[in-house]
């Protein structure tokens, strides 16, 4: 079972784990409306779930937005 994956703090978007790297397959999560995601790089995780949690572990309400990191 896949955990649902927060809306986006930044506009409320819905968010979707998307699958990064040529060589080594890694996921991210990011927003389908502003394209913001988890920090490139450090936070790529190996599994679909590690990147939900990752996403859901810096959450805030929209309104309530972080500025810090989760650009893309």
């Amino acid at each position: 079972m896949v955990r649902a994956i927060k809306p986006c703090p930044y506009c409320g978007g819905e968010t979707k784990v998307r699958r990064v790297g040529r060589w080594r397959l890694r996921f991210s999560v990011f927003c389908s409306r502003c394209d913001k995601s988890t920090i490139p790089g450090s936070a790529w995780k190996l599994t679909k779930l590690g990147a939900i949690k990752e996403w859901d572990s810096r959450w805030l309400p929209y309104g309530k937005e972080k500025t810090d990191g989760m650009d893309t």
